[in-house]
C-alpha cells in the first residue's frame, strides 16, 4: 500500500525559493501556500494531520536592514502559528544576513528548525523531520535521531 504524503504549507514570498522548496518536496509532500493565520486555520480546519509549516524570514535590503516590520510580522505569524498547532513542526529558511531574528525565533521557541540558503535536500528533509523521505535519503542514518 502506498503511504500517503504528508501535508506541508508555506509562505514564501521569493518565487526562487519556492521553485528550490517544490523541487526538493514534491516527491516526498502535498505543498499548500497560505498568506496568513486565517489561511493558514481555514487549511488545518480540513487537514488536521498537517505536518509543518515552512516560512522565509524577510531579506535584509541593501541597506541592512529588513523591509519595515515584516521580520516582526513574521515572528508574530510563527508565534500564532505555534499557539494555534503546537503540534505542527515550524521551519525557517533564512539567509546567513537573518540570523539575530532567527535566533530569536529559536530562543523563543516560535520555530523548531532553521534551514539556511543554499539549502541541501539532506537539510531541508532534516529539518521537516519527514521520517519517509530521511530513511530514503539519507546516508547511512545521518538524519534518522
Amino acid at each position: 500500500m502506498k503511504q500517503a504524503k504528508s501535508k506541508i504549507i508555506f509562505r514564501i514570498q521569493d518565487t526562487l525559493v519556492t521553485r528550490e522548496l517544490r523541487a526538493v518536496l514534491n516527491e516526498w509532500c502535498e505543498l499548500h501556500p497560505v498568506q496568513d493565520i486565517k489561511s493558514v486555520d481555514r487549511f488545518c480546519k480540513e487537514n488536521r494531520e498537517t505536518a509543518a509549516i515552512v516560512v522565509e524570514l524577510a531579506k535584509p535590503s541593501p541597506l541592512g536592514s529588513s523591509q519595515p516590520g515584516a521580520t516582526e510580522e513574521t515572528q508574530a505569524f510563527l508565534n500564532d502559528v505555534r499557539t494555534r498547532y503546537p503540534a505542527m513542526r515550524r521551519v525557517v529558511i533564512a539567509d546567513s544576513d537573518d540570523l539575530s531574528a532567527t535566533i530569536h525565533c529559536l530562543h523563543t521557541r516560535t520555530i523548531d528548525s532553521l534551514v539556511h540558503r543554499p539549502f541541501t535536500p539532506a537539510h531541508l528533509l532534516a529539518a521537516l523531520r519527514l521520517e519517509r523521505a530521511q530513511n530514503a535519503t539519507a546516508p547511512s542514518g545521518e538524519y534518522a535521531r
